[in-house]
């Protein structure tokens, strides 16, 4: 059986009491197959639920009606507008922490590239 969870999960379990578990020797622990499965409930008890689950997925791909379109065309618009108007007045923004350390990483190796060269 192969539940697809990663080891960390497990031992969450077992340290919140969801799942049973019993120590074989010093170091070795092991559960019970029928307690495993037990403490394992399906996603979608009834087969039913997942038709249900997909006709309301279907439902909501329906294409847009031409008033949406403008609507959404409209709110886009009047967002990219409003963020114009932030930019004239606060400046443009920082550039985020994953950029910065990006580029901090960049000078660091030709830095470390350039001093092994010498």
């Amino acid at each position: 059986m192969e539940i697809k969870v990663s080891p960390s999960t497990i031992w969450r379990w077992i340290d919140n009491g969801t799942l049973p578990a019993y120590r074989v020797g010093r170091k070795g622990v092991r559960l019970k197959k029928a307690e495993l499965e037990a403490s394992l409930t399906p996603l979608h008890s009834r087969p039913e639920e997942g038709r249900a689950m997909a006709s309301v997925e279907q439902r909501a791909m329906k294409p847009l009606t031409k008033q949406e379109q403008q609507r959404g065309l409209r709110t886009l618009a009047r967002m990219q507008q409003l963020r114009a108007q932030i930019a004239a007045k606060y400046g443009t923004r920082s550039p985020a922490s994953r950029e910065l350390l990006d580029q901090s990483r960049d000078e660091r190796t030709a830095e470390l590239t350039r001093d092994q060269e010498q």
